[in-house]
């Protein structure tokens, strides 16, 4: 047996709220059968009195378990730790290229555990356990916590901090956010995240955890309403039209499918001036890369 021993940052309390995680590096395990588990156990003390404590056991990496262990594997989560451990990284190693990390680690994940045939790019295939996990890294890229341009220190600290700080659910929100179509013909629903959903006839309501965006019909506001009192410090509200100056916020979040440089816009879509790929184009290239000859 082998003993960890972890604190929290200075300054950081836990509370319920708060992700914990922590993760093992596991080296070659003399003397162990493939797929055997081995025990573990991680304690966490309370002051001086309450300790709780949880049983551990993992399996000897192989490939024969490699099902299993896909079928335990929870995107949501996984995003979240990448996007952490990512920022940790920015903060301790110097000239860190995070975008490049997270290409490459997505680009071992998926060639790892993807199925394909060697050098066909058109039978690549994710299983749906990880199917949605280049789509989160892929905005992890573009987010607050790896783009810190345009931010203040103080922002960025901020950002990096709730991440820590808030559940699962929210901190996927914060990294991928949450984008609801509304309009007369259909009832409320998730949409895409990219400029094709803007339409005449839609109202967008962007939930990105620190700001929500929406044009104020009921629906829209009372949605918004009910996200802001939820959450504490109290996200930022912004309403803005489209081709309004306030646009800006939603589209800086939004996938660009339609840029100055192709023509795939269609009538009342609006166009983002970047240069930046967009989702298809970077899960292309990635596949392309996944099932090359190494």
């Amino acid at each position: 047996m082998q003993e960890w021993g972890f604190e929290l940052p200075t300054g950081n309390i836990s509370d319920r709220s708060m992700i914990k995680y922590t993760d093992f590096l596991l080296a070659t395990a003399s003397g162990k059968a493939v797929g055997e588990r081995f025990p573990g156990k991680l304690a966490t003390p309370f002051e001086k009195t309450k300790l709780s404590a949880y049983a551990l056991a993992a399996m000897v990496e192989s490939v024969v378990v490699s099902e299993e262990l896909m079928q335990a594997f929870d995107q949501e989560t996984a995003a979240v730790v990448v996007a952490t451990l990512t920022y940790y990284k920015m903060e301790m190693e110097e000239s860190f290229d995070a975008t490049r990390w997270i290409d490459i680690n997505l680009i071992r994940l998926c060639s790892k555990f993807g199925d394909y045939r060697k050098d066909d790019p058109s039978s690549f295939s994710l299983k749906p356990s990880l199917s949605l996990f280049p789509q989160f890294m892929f905005n992890l890229r573009r987010s607050q916590f790896v783009q810190v341009f345009n931010y203040s220190p103080d922002e960025t600290a901020y950002f990096r901090m709730m991440l820590n700080r808030k559940s699962i659910t929210n901190a996927t929100v914060m990294i991928q956010p949450s984008l609801i179509s509304y309009s007369f013909n259909f009832l409320p629903s998730t949409t895409l995240l990219g400029v094709a959903s803007i339409s005449a006839d839609r109202i967008l309501l962007l939930d990105s955890y620190f700001s929500a965006f929406a044009q104020l019909l009921q629906a829209p506001h009372d949605d918004v309403e009910l996200i802001i009192c939820e959450r504490f410090p109290v996200p930022r509200l912004v309403v803005c039209d489209q081709h309004g100056s306030q646009a800006r916020f939603l589209l800086a979040k939004l996938n660009p499918s339609a840029t100055y440089n192709n023509e795939v816009a269609t009538a009342g879509m609006d166009v983002i001036f970047i240069d930046d790929v967009n989702l298809q184009v970077f899960f292309e290239h990635l596949q392309r890369l996944d099932v090359q000859t190494s």
